[in-house]
């Protein structure tokens, strides 16, 4: 397994408590997990090319619009290339940050068409959409 030498935080420090008793604050305790997260990745059993070859399914993925499912996809591409599944979930978080707005619009207007819904760019559609949408909802 991937992660066998991980050590667990002391006890502590896993029910979100400071080392003196007091409740950390959630600044803490998020550093806290992006620490872990760094040591896990440093530790990493895989070649670097294993690891690049990840990052880079995982790029590749993160640029497709099937929101929600680029991790599923990027972690069956890392096991189709036997690369590094870590390191391909890390690589589907490099998307094009100039690209997503217009992912997300695109995304929007399709389901929308879909659905049936009229126009997406009339602000009184939106609205009176998203009422029936939230109605349906309820």
């Amino acid at each position: 397994m991937m992660w066998r030498h991980w050590r667990e935080p002391s006890a502590s420090r896993s029910k979100g408590r400071a080392a003196n008793g007091a409740r950390a604050s959630l600044k803490d305790r998020w550093l806290a997990h992006v620490r872990l997260g760094t040591r896990r990745l440093s530790r990493l059993r895989a070649s670097p090319h294993e690891i690049a070859l990840g990052c880079a399914a995982g790029a590749f993925i993160s640029i497709t619009p099937l929101l929600g499912f680029q991790t599923l996809l990027a972690i069956a591409l890392a096991g189709l290339l036997r690369a590094s599944i870590p390191a391909a979930v890390l690589g589907t978080f490099v998307g094009n940050p100039l690209s997503w707005p217009f992912i997300w619009a695109s995304t929007y207007a399709m389901g929308l068409q879909i659905v049936g819904f009229e126009s997406v760019l009339d602000p009184s559609a939106f609205e009176r959409d998203m009422l029936l949408v939230w109605g349906a909802l309820l």
